[in-house]
């Protein structure tokens, strides 16, 4: 399903890039110099690439990236470089080295991906801290709930005064990272939510399908920790109606094999199955082309992929 992100910010103290506040807002320069803009996330995903691409396009419409380089910037261009690779850090390095915008500036050494390893987040945190105490920066983009927890939990991170975006993190609520949907009560963290981004999915899939018996894969990895689509499977459950099969995957060295072998017990007790991948690897191993998902059809299993509209080209029902 297509999520919109939106931001608007009515009264700040500090400055804040007018390209995030709103249509009404024409594209300007820094007092003579360019927004310099960097990048922070979790890790790779499918979510991440796609949310980072609309944005790219919302300030293409707004006039923020029009004219050089820019001037045969399409859906079709963009599309076809989304094919080529499915990480931000080829879209960052694209943006570095043909942006030409007049205005804005993707600063290449202000790219940081955690990869989905603790450690690394923590190390980069200290980095990213670092470039937003030194002035670097007027705008950091954060992807991803371990990032941006890490980034605000930070013990120097109260002295920071540069706008953050906080994007793709489901519920910041509930992980922590805002006090309410609009308002995430710090000064220079932006954020809105939809906290009806599952129950919507969750309610829409069982009035299409039917489902009495909901099967989840989850695992204590980085392609698939469900901790979120657990909390709201459960509430939905409860209102309308139906069971949820779990099935925690064994932990190996390729995430995915535990989580196949989870699908695949689940065959035989389940009427409709909930997919929460959020596997980095879609270019070398597309986890929608796995045999088992296709067994789902054959079996007439509606399946539901909560990111990645993609897997609907392949063996997934809907998303």
């Amino acid at each position: 399903m297509k999520k919109v992100f939106s931001i608007y910010v009515c009264i700040v103290m500090f400055t804040v890039p007018p390209f995030i506040m709103g249509e009404e807002y024409p594209p300007t320069n820094n007092n003579g110099k360019k927004w310099v803009v960097g990048y922070f996330e979790s890790g790779e995903s499918y979510e991440h690439l796609h949310t980072l691409l609309g944005t790219l396009f919302n300030l293409h419409r707004r006039g923020w990236v029009k004219g050089g380089d820019y001037a045969d910037f399409s859906v079709d261009k963009i599309s076809a470089m989304f094919r080529k690779s499915y990480n931000t850090k080829f879209t960052w390095n694209w943006l570095t080295e043909i942006g030409r915008s007049k205005y804005i500036t993707f600063s290449p050494a202000s790219y940081w991906s955690g990869e989905w390893d603790s450690k690394k987040i923590t190390t980069q945190t200290e980095e990213v801290i670092q470039h937003l105490l030194s002035g670097k920066l007027d705008l950091l983009i954060v992807y991803g709930n371990s990032a941006s927890k890490a980034l605000i939990t930070h013990k120097k991170f109260p002295s920071t005064t540069v706008p953050i975006i906080v994007g793709c993190v489901p519920d910041p609520i509930h992980n922590g990272i805002s006090k309410t949907p609009e308002k995430s009560g710090i000064p220079n963290v932006l954020v809105r939510c939809d906290l009806n981004f599952y129950p919507k999915q969750i309610d829409l899939f069982h009035r299409l399908t039917k489902f009495k018996n909901l099967g989840l894969a989850h695992a204590d990895s980085s392609c698939c920790r469900a901790k979120d689509s657990v909390n709201y499977i459960l509430k939905a459950s409860k209102l309308l109606g139906f069971n949820v099969v779990f099935c925690k995957a064994e932990l190996t060295p390729d995430c995915m094999d535990g989580i196949k072998k989870c699908w695949e017990s689940m065959i035989p007790k389940i009427d409709a199955l909930w997919l929460a991948i959020h596997s980095h690897k879609f270019k070398e191993k597309p986890y929608y082309k796995e045999p088992v998902l296709e067994n789902m059809v054959i079996h007439k299993i509606p399946t539901w992929d909560v990111f990645n509209v993609k897997a609907v080209e392949h063996s997934i029902l809907f998303g």
